[in-house]
Parts: C-alpha cells; structure tokens; sequence
C-alpha cells in the first residue's frame, strides 16, 4: 500500500482540522488509472452531494468530473467542515471548471430545488446529479431499531436521491442555446446491501434496495426524455465509512485479508466508484438506463457462505457474549477484514460485504465431535478384545497327553482353541 493511502486513513482517524480553503492537509486520492485520452463531460453542469469527507466518494467523483471537462461542479453535504478546501484544491488543479460549495441537507426539498434552479438559471443547463449523500445508522437487530433511526435512515438516503431525481430530471430536459438537445444524467449511490441479504443491517439495506427502485422505476416514468437514471451498488471501499475496519488491519497487520469474500480478494478505493460515476454521467454511457451497477469486486457475482452475521450482531448489540463466546467468536467469525474484533464498528457503518465464515470451523467447535469419535474407537476396541477373550475361555480343554508307548507320560492343562476334532483325541 503506498504511503499516500497509509496518510488518508490516518488523516480520517484523527478527523482533519477544519479548513477554510487549505489543502495541504488532505489526503491524496488514490487513482486506480490515469487520465482519460479526451474529456469525457466537457462542458456538462455537474451536481454531487456527499462531498464532504476527504475519502469518500463524492470527492473523489468531483475530481474525475473536473479532470474530464466539467464546466461547473456543486460540491453539496449537510456538513460543510472540508468542502472549501476540497473547492480550492479542484480550482487550483482545474482552474477552468467553475466550483460551487452548497451546505444543505439533500433531503430537504426546497435546498434541493434551489441548487438545480441556480444550475439552469447559472449555465442554462443541468447535465448529471450525482446523488451521493448518505448515513449508515447505528449498529443494532431490526427488532431494536426505533421508528425514528428507520425513518431517519430512509429519509436521508432514500428520500435524497428521489428528490434529486424529482428536481433533476425536468432540469435536464430544458434546452438552450447552450445545450440543445434534452437529456441528462441521474445516479444514485445504493449498495451490494441493496442487491444483497447480510451485507448491512436490515433498516441501511433496505434504504439502499429502495434507491435501485427508485432509479428503475423513474428510468421507466422518463421514456423518451433522454434522461438516464441508475444506482451504483459499491462493495467494501476504502472510504471515511470503512476507515476503522482498514485501520485496525493495519494494525494487526491483516490488511491482505480484506476483501476476501470477493474474486478480487482485495476491498475497493473511491476512485473506483468515482469512475463508473463518470462513465454513467458521459455520453459512453448513453444506453445505459435503469441499471445497479454493483462495483464490488464480484462480490454479489457468487452465492453466500453459511453466515454469522446475525448471530454476532446479537450477541454484540445485547451484550450477550460469555468469556467463553468471547474467546471463540474471534475464531469462528471472519468476516471482510479479516477481523473479527471490528465486525462492531463495520456494521455501525453499514458497509461491507456479507460477514460470513472464509475458513473450516475452528478447533474449539470440533473438540465435541472428536471426543465422541475416540469414545466410540475406544468402545469398539474393547468390544473386540472381549469377544478375543471369551472365545479363548470357550475353547480351554484339558488334554491328557500321553507318550507314544501308550503310557500316561504328564498331567498338564493345556489351554487350546476349541475345534472339531475326532472323539479318541479327547
């Protein structure tokens, strides 16, 4: 791992100070590729929420977008702690794409009909949302989830990328001298919990199997606008969200163990998603529609293993575990990272693929079935050296044996096995 991605992690551990337009202290975003032979968005009008973290997604989104000729870029979050210093490093990188920095929440209506009206009355056009906002909720079976953390989990990651399809798609339909022709692009960050059982919990994939509808469903209800709408299903990536289960790796020097429930074997970078973000937002694109486009490594390609998954969340979430549990579980469980001790904060970030057991069962949990087997040998053992001994004493006789002359040479009890033999020997 280069020493650039080792900084992005810690810088994310340690929460990077507050910055209104430095970029010294972000981390460099790891690029899968080089550039591009051609822009591939030249002059489109690009919104993107969820750009706040310095290794997430939306950032490294904004980057690929600016690379390939965007003419405009809005960098939306609800937090707004690093969304200035992400504008000035793209200004300073690309100073022809003009950047906007927009604090709001992505679901609230009015904040997202505001940022698609400044987009059309600005440039005269929209060309692709990127509805990339959302929480992962707190750790926790779906019978102790409050109507309110469901709600609230529907809400923001739901909700968002069906008002930005709502606003979005009658915006990009507008034509102008600038743009001539209707059309547009709308995507929607889901994930392979959204295609998926077992890979987050019950309330976080249901929100993001509800943003795969909302992009096929919509997709139909905009036949013949040339507006596009589809969902990317990311996998286990290395961003803000992941930062502690990669850390912990590191840590106890497993990182090579991440990603090894997929065919990959490795977890993906956000640039990787960043990517297939400007595939779907260009005009490479342009058949592509209704689609969740899961980048996982393969993941979601393959079936399931025998899973722990819930069983671990109970006994974690309700405190459950015995010292004995707590000894085993280290064993029996394995999960994406390779380590079971982070199963804990992966599912307080509803990411990850399913956690489910890589490996044969671990010695604890076959010590029973050996017993039983070395109990049973043992029983057969004696079984047959008593059925040897009872056929000796069944067949003891005592002989006389007497000399050749026909005289009574010696009295001895001779013990022999018992067979057929003529009466004039007995």
């Amino acid at each position: 791992m280069p020493p650039s991605a080792k900084d992005r992690i810690s810088a994310l551990g340690h929460q990077l100070a507050p910055s209104s337009a430095s970029t010294t202290s972000l981390p460099a975003i790891t690029k899968v590729a080089g550039p591009s032979a051609a822009p591939r968005v030249a002059g489109k009008v690009v919104i993107i929420t969820g750009t706040n973290s310095p290794l997430g997604i939306g950032r490294a989104a904004a980057h690929q977008f600016a690379e390939n000729g965007a003419r405009a870029l809005y960098l939306c979050d609800f937090d707004g702690t690093h969304l200035d210093a992400h504008a000035a490093e793209i200004r300073a990188a690309h100073p022809a794409v003009e950047v906007h920095v927009r604090r709001f929440d992505a679901a609230e209506e009015q904040a997202v009909r505001d940022v698609v009206a400044h987009a059309v009355t600005t440039y005269g056009r929209l060309d692709v949302f990127f509805a990339n906002a959302g929480i992962v909720g707190p750790m926790a079976l779906f019978t102790d989830v409050t109507e309110a953390d469901f709600m609230q989990m529907m809400r923001t990651n739901v909700l968002s990328v069906f008002l930005a399809a709502k606003h979005a798609a009658p915006a990009m339909q507008l034509t102008s001298s600038a743009k001539p022709q209707a059309g547009g692009s709308i995507i929607g960050t889901a994930s392979v919990a959204g295609i998926r059982s077992n890979a987050g919990t019950t309330p976080y994939s249901a929100a993001k199997a509800a943003v795969i509808s909302v992009a096929q469903t919509t997709s139909y209800q905009l036949a013949g606008t040339g507006v596009r709408v589809n969902a990317i299903c990311p996998g286990l990536i290395e961003t803000g969200m992941t930062a502690d289960v990669y850390e912990a790796a590191r840590a106890r020097g497993t990182e090579k163990r991440i990603g090894q429930l997929n065919p990959l074997k490795r977890g993906g970078h956000a640039d990787e998603i960043a990517r297939v973000a400007l595939f779907l937002g260009s005009d490479e694109s342009s058949y592509v529609n209704g689609q969740a486009w899961a980048v996982d490594g393969g993941l979601s390609a393959g079936h399931p293993y025998s899973s722990v998954y819930v069983h671990a969340i109970r006994c974690r979430a309700l405190r459950l575990l015995d010292p004995l549990q707590q000894a085993l579980l280290p064993q029996a469980v394995v999960e994406a990272s390779g380590l079971a001790e982070v199963i804990v904060p992966v599912l307080e970030h509803g990411v990850g693929p399913a956690y489910r057991q890589l490996r044969e069962p671990p010695r604890a949990f076959l010590v029973a079935p050996c017993l039983c087997l070395c109990l049973c040998l043992c029983l057969c053992l004696c079984l047959c050296l008593c059925l040897a001994t009872g056929l000796m004493h069944v067949g003891l006789v005592f002989v006389r044996i007497e000399g050749a002359a026909g005289k009574k040479v010696a009295d001895a009890n001779v013990p022999i096995l018992l067979q057929k033999r003529p009466a004039r020997d007995l």
